[in-house]
């Protein structure tokens, strides 16, 4: 179950079923965000979620709509089998091009319009002359050049990136735990162990009716205590 809740109150505000597949988490994210624009006039301030939700395409696509995200970002650039990472490549942002640490460069290759758009990233390759004589090319890559891959959004990864040692980012993190709380007590108090209806549809039934019951549960302590504060996280 995806849901979008209050951090500052625990009541769930959207609620989404999607399949088990990483690329599929981000977009339940966007509907429920989208729902609440739409039925409700409001936008979250802040929005906080795991690793999952920390693609270059999502983050770009909540700070386009004035939301600052709070996420971890998926990094992938250090997975280079024990080579040369990304970061030992300086980029060239005034010719879009990379610059090895021996001073040769790798340019775009492909359509930034084309392949690039649908995965998100776009490559740059080194020359193969540039590489057959070079000295580092032992511990910079296996293959006859070196290639690199870069997020079209990598301004928005880099921006999210830096908030990460923020204060402010550790907050939304611990206040993001209340996602998991909420989870517990759906499936352990409320006994939605599994889904007794078919298909995303009847997925969707079944957590909006938890997640009504959980609002009601919330909505009962709320009115004791003098009402909620504001806050904002997806899951």
């Amino acid at each position: 179950m995806n849901a979008l809740v209050d951090t500052g109150s625990g009541v769930v505000l959207g609620v989404q079923a999607a399949p088990e597949r990483f690329a599929d988490e981000p977009e339940a994210a966007r509907r429920m965000v989208e729902r609440l624009r739409v039925r409700h006039s409001a936008v979250p301030e802040i929005l906080t979620a795991d690793k999952a939700y920390g693609s270059g395409p999502f983050l770009a696509w909540v700070e386009e709509r004035g939301i600052e995200a709070h996420v971890p970002v998926i990094d992938r650039t250090h997975q280079t089998a024990g080579r040369m990472t990304h970061a030992e490549f300086c980029y060239d942002a005034a010719d879009d091009r990379y610059v090895c640490p021996e001073g040769n460069v790798l340019r775009r290759v492909g359509d930034a319009s084309g392949e690039a758009r649908r995965s998100g990233t776009t490559a740059y390759r080194s020359r193969l002359s540039d590489c057959r004589g070079c000295p580092i090319k032992a511990r910079c890559t296996t293959s006859s050049t070196r290639a690199i891959s870069r997020s079209l959004h990598q301004d928005v990864r880099v921006k999210v990136q830096a908030r990460e040692a923020t204060e402010v980012f550790g907050h939304s993190m611990r206040l993001r735990k209340r996602i998991e709380r909420l989870f517990a007590c759906v499936k352990h108090n409320d006994g939605l162990h599994r889904l007794r209806l078919r298909g995303l549809r009847g997925a969707d039934e079944q957590f909006v009716l938890a997640a009504t019951a959980q609002n009601l549960k919330r909505m009962t302590k709320l009115l004791a205590t003098g009402g909620p504060r504001i806050g904002m996280v997806a899951a």
